[in-house]
């Protein structure tokens, strides 16, 4: 077996973060609240500091998203966008993929927001 490590730039991160909630989410998720970090994410381009890009990849900062089917609330943070990474690989390798070779479209960040959420793909 063969293990390795793949790094992601926050900027990466807050652009596909961009890309879901810029898409279609709407059938599933709705905005509850955003809360600024104590220490921001160091980002390149201006618009990537949108706070639903970049404030939950600084230091405290989080977007909380409710469910919009369950009424369940949750929290989008550095660590569930990065157990949210991990379950993508395991799960959904092609739509990873699509991350990996710069080719993510509003269905990648869909799931993508999905698995660091609900921990799955549960819709769509």
């Amino acid at each position: 077996m063969f293990k390795t490590t793949i790094a992601l730039t926050d900027a990466r991160i807050a652009g596909l973060l961009c890309t879901a909630f810029e898409g279609d989410i709407g059938y599933w998720a709705e905005v509850v609240s955003k809360h600024k970090p104590k220490v921001s994410a160091k980002l390149e381009n201006d618009w990537l500091c949108y706070p639903l890009y970049s404030w939950p990849l600084g230091l405290g900062g989080y977007v909380r998203v409710k469910d919009v089917h369950t009424g369940k609330i949750h929290k989008l943070s550095r660590t569930s966008i990065e157990r949210g990474l991990r379950l993508m690989i395991a799960n959904n390798p092609y739509q990873f993929g699509q991350i990996l070779t710069d080719s993510e479209d509003a269905v990648t960040g869909d799931v993508f927001l999905q698995f660091c959420l609900l921990g799955e793909e549960k819709y769509g």
